[in-house]
């Protein structure tokens, strides 16, 4: 079912679900620790990746997607550069950086230019040429759609995830 933040029931049942499904434990303080590194990559932010993942995999009965997968590091020039999101479409890769938590700093709002910057040069790194996409819960500033644009980095954030599926067809379309 769906869940509603903040209500304490809600946040209750989520927690007897989390802590039933073996991913973690509650002390009786009520802080969570995660059994082990897989449950804290997935719940630190791996379940974005996962879920983008699946919703690509959806799309292979309509699409020529050869391949695809997370966590992919692609070496060059001795530097080892991890994507979140790979995807190989009609012979041209795709590269999705996935963001679940909130820039570091307390007075910015928005994605982080600094992400950009990355996928930016992470997508054109030795020839490769990709195409580049944020996928954020967050909403980027208006100049940081700005220089998405400019630089030709797709965004997908916020309620903007409900239509993900949709969104990733028409980018690997592009």
């Amino acid at each position: 079912g769906a869940w509603v933040v903040g209500r304490r029931r809600d946040w209750r049942a989520l927690r007897a679900w989390l802590d039933g499904c073996g991913l973690v434990s509650f002390d009786p303080l009520g802080h969570m620790r995660c059994q082990d590194a897989s449950a804290r990559f997935f719940l630190g932010g791996g379940w974005l990746e996962v879920w983008l993942l699946a919703e690509v995999a959806s799309l292979l009965p309509a699409l020529p997607i050869s391949d695809a997968a997370v966590g992919v590091k692609i070496n060059h020039d001795d530097v080892a550069n991890e994507y979140d999101v790979a995807v190989l479409c009609n012979n041209r890769l795709f590269l999705v950086e996935c963001k679940t938590t909130a820039p570091t700093s307390l007075h910015h709002r928005g994605v982080g230019l600094d992400n950009l910057f990355k996928l930016d040069s992470a997508a054109s790194l030795g020839g490769l040429h990709a195409r580049a996409m944020l996928a954020t819960l967050y909403p980027p500033t208006d100049s940081e759609i700005a220089r998405a644009e400019a630089q030709g980095i797709a965004l997908l954030y916020g309620s903007m995830l409900l239509q993900a599926r949709q969104t990733v067809r028409q980018w690997l379309q592009s």
